[in-house]
């Protein structure tokens, strides 16, 4: 099955283990103050500024997101509706933009210390 992922979350409280989609090993644990999607949210972006007609180019996700409890509390954001916020305030796509990189740096030490292979 072929997942689409069309939103972006971030993690306010719990944690969720993220396992790669082709051969099902544990990349990560992620936990509060983490995204879920940023990744495909900023390819998402890249494709509609080089899309005239605008047409919603949306990347697969590469990998698996799983809550470790019953419970796992997220801000939730259509890529849709985060792009046209962002185009009209630079000041959050910045922040973003910061904010994302330090996560995506954070996920891809705590792999590379666990011997995992993105």
């Amino acid at each position: 099955t072929t997942t689409v992922l069309c939103d972006s979350y971030y993690i306010i409280d719990g944690t969720a283990t993220v396992t790669c989609k082709t051969d099902g090993r544990k990349l990560a644990t992620i936990s509060q103050h983490c995204f879920i999607g940023e990744l495909s949210f900023l390819l998402y972006v890249q494709e509609r500024r080089r899309d005239s007609d605008e047409q919603k180019q949306v990347q697969k996700a590469s990998a698996n997101v799983v809550a470790d409890n019953k419970t796992l509390h997220v801000f939730e954001w259509d890529f849709d509706r985060l792009s046209k916020m962002m185009v009209d305030d630079r000041d959050l796509w910045n922040a973003f933009a910061v904010y994302s990189s330090h996560d995506m740096r954070k996920k891809l030490l705590t792999a590379n210390a666990a011997g995992g292979r993105i």
